[in-house]
C-alpha cells in the first residue's frame, strides 16, 4: 500500500512493503526519485536489514546453525505495518515471524521512520532486541536519484561532492561481488568530488570508506540533493554495471557484505551492531532537496 507525508516544501511517497520511499516531488513536480524499470532496476530506495549486500552461499551462521539470507536481508522483500502517521512522518514497524525467524533466529523489532522538516527528509532505522540474546545485524540505505534531474541535461553533466576533502579507501570485491579484503586507494579529484559518467560502474560499485558523512550530487543548475549519513561507516555510488541508466545510488551502510568463502557468523563482525538484550539502537541519515 502507498502512503504520503507532506509539508509545504515536498510531497513523498513511501509503500509499506520494505518501508521503500518510492516519490519525492517538490511543489513544481519535480520528481527526484528514480521511479524503477524492469529492464534496468526496479528498486527505488530500499531498506537493507539485518545485512547488507550478498553473502557467501547466500546464509550466515546464527545460534549454531547455518540460515539462509538473501541479498540486502529480508526487510526489503517484506510487509511492514504502520504504527504511526501525521502529515508530515510516518512510522513502518516489522516484528520477527516464524519465516523470518528462520533466517534469523532473533526476536526483534524493527522499525523505519520517515519524518519532513522544510526541505529535508528524514530516515531513523529503530531496532529493539526482544531475544534473550545479544542480537548482531548490519543495515544500510539505497536511495536512488533521477541524473539528470532537468530537461537538456546529460549523466556526464552531474558529480558528486564530498563535504570534507579526504583520502577514502575503496572496498575491494570479488568476482562474485563479496569482499575479498584487497581494499584500494580511491583518489578523488580536488579530494572531494567524482565526477558521474556511465563506466565508472563497470566492475559495480564504487564503495568508499574513511570518507566524509556527507555527498551532495549536482548538475548544471547546482546541487539537487544532499545525502548526510552522521553514523555510518561506509558509502557507496553506483548503478547498474554496463548500463546508461539514468539514476545514481548513493548509499549510506553501517557495514559491508560478507566476505569471499566465508560463511559469516555476525558476532564476530566488527562492523555489525552488537544489541543486547531489552536494548534498542536508532540510526539517522537524511536527504537535503536543495531545489526545493
Amino acid at each position: 500500500m502507498l502512503y504520503q507525508i507532506q509539508n509545504d516544501k515536498l510531497t513523498v511517497t513511501i509503500q509499506s512493503f520494505g518501508a521503500e520511499l518510492t516519490s519525492v516531488k517538490d511543489n513544481a513536480g519535480t520528481e527526484y526519485m528514480w521511479q524503477g524499470d524492469p529492464a534496468i532496476w526496479t528498486g527505488c530506495s530500499p531498506n537493507l536489514f539485518p545485512t547488507v549486500g550478498r553473502l557467501w552461499k547466500k546464509a550466515h551462521f546464527a545460534k549454531g546453525k547455518e540460515c539462509p539470507m538473501e541479498i540486502h536481508g529480508f526487510a526489503k522483500r517484506t510487509e511492514l505495518h504502520v504504527s504511526e502517521l501525521e502529515a508530515d512522518k510516518i512510522t513502518f514497524t516489522l516484528t520477527d515471524t516464524p519465516e523470518i525467524y528462520a533466517q534469523y533466529p532473533y526476536h526483534f523489532r524493527y522499525c523505519v521512520r520517515y519524518q519532513l522538516e522544510g526541505n529535508r527528509l528524514s530516515v531513523t532505522y529503530h531496532v529493539e532486541n526482544q531475544d534473550e540474546e545479544t542480537m548482531h545485524f548490519g543495515l544500510g540505505g539505497h536511495p536512488g536519484f533521477r541524473v539528470p534531474v532537468f530537461e537538456g541535461e546529460e549523466f556526464e553533466d552531474y558529480k558528486v561532492t564530498f563535504s570534507e576533502k579526504s583520502e577514502p579507501f575503496r572496498v575491494g570485491f570479488s568476482p562474485e561481488y563479496l569482499c575479498s579484503c584487497e581494499n584500494l586507494a580511491f583518489p578523488l579529484e580536488n579530494g572531494d568530488t567524482v565526477s558521474l559518467r556511465h563506466d565508472l560502474f563497470d566492475d559495480d560499485a564504487i564503495f568508499l570508506g574513511q570518507i566524509a558523512k556527507s555527498a551532495a550530487l549536482s548538475g548544471p543548475k547546482g546541487t539537487v540533493v544532499r545525502v548526510n549519513y552522521p553514523d555510518m561507516n561506509f558509502v557507496g555510488l553506483w548503478h547498474k554495471p554496463m548500463t546508461k541508466a539514468p539514476y545514481i545510488c548513493i548509499e549510506p551502510w553501517l557495514s559491508l557484505p560478507g566476505r569471499q568463502d566465508v560463511l559469516e557468523d555476525f558476532s564476530k563482525r566488527e562492523d555489525m551492531v552488537h544489541l543486547p538484550p531489552k536494548e534498542s539502537y536508532d540510526n539517522c541519515w537524511d536527504m537535503e532537496f536543495t531545489m526545493a
